[in-house]
């Protein structure tokens, strides 16, 4: 199992739909005590340019282990 986008692309009836695109970066947004959200390199670059989030910490690649933590990645 891989760690995934988690950001919403949309929505069917009363249910959010994930991008899903394997996951490079960890988002925090300002001001909020949720996340930080795991995302792919598209949609970080979405948040962080229009919803006022930062960039926690990079993979140099798609995190595709679910044992690897937030310690393994490269810290901003």
């Amino acid at each position: 199992m891989s760690h995934t986008c988690q950001e919403t692309t949309g929505m069917i009836g009363n249910e959010y739909l994930q991008c899903g695109a394997p996951a490079v970066a960890l988002i925090q947004h300002r001001g909020r005590h949720e996340g930080p959200y795991y995302m792919c390199l598209g949609c970080a670059n979405h948040n962080i340019h229009n919803r006022n989030a930062d960039l926690v910490a990079w993979f140099d690649e798609p995190v595709f282990d679910t044992k690897r933590s937030h310690d393994d990645a490269k810290q901003i």
